[in-house]
């Protein structure tokens, strides 16, 4: 492994246990029994990390280029665009190379909803929702948002979820998503509250 994928996989790692970490301070907010709480919730948590792999637009997005034209092609605005506002991108993911104990809980299909505000070199930020079907055990819904290079494939995003069907029934998740360009996929790492 290149020492710049070590070094994405550590950024990611450090960010997902912070939130994770400050999920799980957050889960009881009584000054009497904090301590207690915040270390069950802590020993409750399962981690998972993994390569986001695109696997097929689900619908077109939108582009609106202001100060430019729309191309019909890639890229969708012509170079005098100031600014390019995407919307209702969807795409489906993949995930491989799953490992951690809550692996088995992102093995499956995650269909993502996505809007950007980008400025005309095509960088900026987006956000959107998922719902993440997991096979025989349940889905994911929730929400992500990050910052992103579209043309280099470069950026990196947050998620937070909750299960809402089957097994998943309850859980959370707290992630972080990069990608560091190119060809690349993404690098996705998560971890799971309220798993006994």
């Amino acid at each position: 492994m290149s020492r710049r994928r070590v070094g994405w996989l550590v950024v990611v790692l450090l960010v997902v246990l912070g939130s994770a970490l400050a999920l799980a301070a957050t889960r009881d907010r009584d000054p009497g029994t904090f301590h207690g709480s915040r270390m069950a919730s802590q020993q409750a948590l399962q981690f998972a990390s993994c390569y986001e792999v695109f696997q097929e637009a689900v619908a077109p997005p939108e582009f609106r280029c202001v100060g430019g034209e729309p191309t019909g092609t890639f890229p969708p605005c012509s170079p005098d665009t100031q600014q390019i506002l995407v919307r209702g991108n969807a795409n489906r993911f993949v995930y491989a190379g799953l490992d951690g104990d809550a692996a088995a809980m992102f093995d499956g299909s995650n269909t993502v909803v996505g809007n950007c505000i980008l400025d005309g070199a095509y960088r900026g930020r987006c956000w959107g929702s998922f719902r993440w079907e997991i096979e025989g055990t349940g889905a994911w819904e929730g929400t992500w948002s990050g910052t992103f290079d579209q043309i280099a494939n470069r950026g990196f995003y947050s998620a937070v979820g909750h299960g809402v069907e089957g097994e998943l029934q309850g859980l959370h998740f707290s992630g972080t998503g990069a990608y560091p360009g190119g060809p690349n996929p993404g690098t996705f790492v998560a971890a799971v509250s309220g798993a006994e």
